[in-house]
């Protein structure tokens, strides 16, 4: 019997059922061990498998290697972070191979950059056993859970580098030879996550981390966290109504002291550069103490001057002071479940949405609002001066540049903003006039970003009251598609009536096909996309050549849906043959109404956002321009970052 089988409860060994594998195969250990193995382990959390079967998870946490006593664990794989069973199956299918064996799974790739995968990384680099990685990204392999994973291929032998593939564009034939997509096992860390990326991205990161400071040092910040625990947000988080006037999830409305009510941003409130604006607000029954800590304001204090939240929490003080099993069942039962984060949200901080496509960083200036703990991480500058310098740094090109290569991949094209992933961005060591040019040009980006949002929420309250309808195919493509009645006319005599209706659709279809194909030849990568109502026409041009046109309306009509297109195609990218049906799909639903000035609101509000749009890129385009001088980025750094063309 094997020591780990031994280790287990007399009373749950059979029920457990553990494999003993030298039993099972003693020939096969007498030679060194299994020529291959092959397979698609568990993927559950360990906390999960507790539930099921406890006496497993203590012993994959618990139990000590073989003739080594209390020297070391069995499965170092185990021991960090939260951890997944899949993590002890590579560790284990590693230990059965023979010195000339090799191990192949398909897996959850994560390991690589969690905090539970130090235990796996330290004990594969100690024996480079890692050899091929087939990354899928967020390309999601399996259809019946939502999972994140590559092919992992090891070996007992070491290995000398980590070959690698990107399989996430649907590319599933790696290059193996290549070296720019091999990475030496000296260029890895010993148990920090290991990023797999080609040479020279490998190159240019270094050199970055080299000549800045991570975001997360201490001369940069004081500070990354996550926002307030209460442990019974059902009570402490309200939605504002009015002065004074709250309202709770439950439907429970409350009059409550304002003083006492902050605002409470969570991760869906913060967008690029703008101040958030939360309709949640958080009971704060907390005020300024000595050294600039928060006190809980005692039961005296909150009677005499907040009487109403005061009355508001006794009703719930049944349910507060049962808060996990009577830990708040105490003189202070009207306290957060935490205290972390207490003594920094009225400070000027910085909030990270956490699932994002792109870092998105919103300020809070003057430390008026509070972070839930929900979606959103809070970042405290070092040094006050420098609150607007950094938030230029992070929605800076080299900042998302990064952030996308090491940052945990999320379906729908999202990745995870949490600490770990932002802490080591590359901020760069500016002199004090660089700082302030930047500081500026952030400035800048919120007030643009504030008069956009504005004009924006204007546009959309017309829109709301207008008739939303989705035109035919024929209307959009009324310059290339022959009407149906002049088709009729064109059809063959020998046709009947009914024969010449089902032949005038057949050449419609035939034409609407030609003109989506031409379409979407034009649909490039670098198509630049424009809208015209000049004449009374309205167009759509990709690079000057039209890809919609000859659609005639009259002038209040075509202007504002020529409008609308514009506004549409913002930010938009649209490529090849499904580029070119959403365009078509997009174009067609258009908002109809006969309220001429609703028309002219409309388009002075969509007119405005525009202008601010282009005001904004124009902005941001001397920002980067600041931000490479400050990075000091060679033409090639550029290239790379930018993903330009040679």
């Amino acid at each position: 019997m094997n020591a780990g089988y031994a280790l287990l409860p007399d009373a749950g060994r059979e029920r457990i059922n553990a494999f003993d594998w030298y039993a099972a195969f003693p020939e096969v250990f007498e030679r060194g061990g299994f020529d291959c193995v092959i397979g698609n382990p568990p993927y559950v959390k360990l906390q999960n498998y507790k539930r099921v079967l406890p006496e497993v998870a203590d012993y994959l946490r618990r139990a000590t290697a073989p003739g080594l006593g209390q020297a070391g664990p069995r499965y170092r794989s185990a021991q960090t972070g939260n951890t997944d069973l899949f993590l002890p199956f590579i560790e284990k299918g590693i230990a059965l191979l023979r010195p000339a064996g090799r191990l192949g799974y398909i897996a959850p790739s994560l390991w690589l950059l969690n905090e539970y995968g130090e235990g796996l990384r330290e004990l594969v680099h100690r024996g480079q056993h890692l050899d091929r990685w087939m990354n899928f990204g967020s390309v999601q392999v399996f259809e019946e859970a939502i999972t994140y994973t590559a092919l992992q291929f090891f070996t007992a032998a070491p290995n000398a580098q980590v070959r690698f593939h990107d399989a996430s564009s649907g590319s599933v034939v790696p290059e193996w030879t290549d070296p720019e997509l091999a990475v030496p096992y000296a260029d890895l860390p010993a148990s920090e996550p290991w990023t797999l990326l080609p040479g020279a991205e490998r190159d240019l990161m270094r050199a970055l981390h080299a000549r800045c400071d991570r975001l997360g040092s201490p001369q940069v910040t004081a500070g990354i966290f996550q926002g307030l625990i209460t442990s019974a947000d059902d009570v402490y988080h309200l939605r504002r109504l009015g002065a004074g006037h709250y309202i709770t999830a439950s439907g429970e409305e409350v009059a409550l002291e304002d003083e006492l009510m902050v605002p409470l941003v969570s991760g869906k409130d913060v967008s690029r550069w703008s101040t958030p604006n939360p309709a949640w607000h958080i009971l704060f029954p907390y005020a300024p103490a000595a050294g600039g800590d928060m006190r809980l304001i005692a039961a005296p204090e909150m009677i005499a001057s907040y009487p109403l939240a005061w009355a508001y929490l006794s009703r719930h003080e049944t349910l507060l002071r049962a808060r996990e099993n009577g830990v708040f069942d105490d003189g202070e039962w009207h306290r957060f479940g935490r205290s972390q984060g207490l003594n920094k949200q009225k400070l000027p901080k910085l909030f990270v949405a956490q699932t994002v496509q792109q870092l998105e960083v919103a300020p809070d200036a003057e430390g008026a609002f509070a972070a839930d703990n929900v979606r959103v991480n809070c970042i405290l500058p070092a040094q006050p001066q420098d609150f607007w310098f950094l938030l230029a740094v992070l929605h800076g090109r080299v900042c998302d540049w990064i952030f996308r290569r090491i940052a945990k991949p999320k379906s729908g094209g999202y990745f995870e903003a949490n600490k770990q992933f932002i802490a080591p961005l590359p901020i760069p060591r500016a002199d004090p006039a660089t700082k302030a040019a930047l500081g500026k040009r952030a400035l800048i980006a919120r007030a643009l970003h504030t008069r956009r949002d504005r004009a924006h929420d204007l546009l959309h309250r017309r829109l709301s009251t207008c008739t939303i309808r989705t035109e035919k195919e024929e209307w959009l493509l009324a310059g290339q598609v022959t009407p149906l009645a002049d088709l009729k006319r064109a059809a063959p005599a020998t046709l009947t009536g009914r024969e010449k209706t089902a032949w005038a659709k057949a050449r419609q279809a035939d034409q609407a096909a030609q003109a989506m194909s031409r379409a979407a030849m034009l649909l490039g990568t670098d198509a630049r996309l424009a809208v015209a109502f000049e004449q009374g026409e309205l167009r759509i041009t990709a690079n000057g050549m039209p890809v919609f046109d000859r659609i005639f309306l009259s002038p209040e009509e075509g202007s504002f849906i020529a409008l609308q297109w514009r506004l549409a195609l913002r930010g938009a990218q649209f490529i090849g043959e499904a580029g070119a049906a959403a365009l078509a799909d997009g174009l067609r639903r258009v908002a109809r109404t006969d309220n001429g000035e609703l028309r002219r609101q409309a388009q002075s509000a969509g007119t405005r956002v525009l202008h601010y749009e282009q005001a904004i890129a124009r902005n941001e385009a001397a920002l980067e321009e600041l931000l490479d001088t400050a990075y000091r980025l060679s033409p090639e750094e550029k290239r790379i970052i930018t993903g330009a063309r040679d």
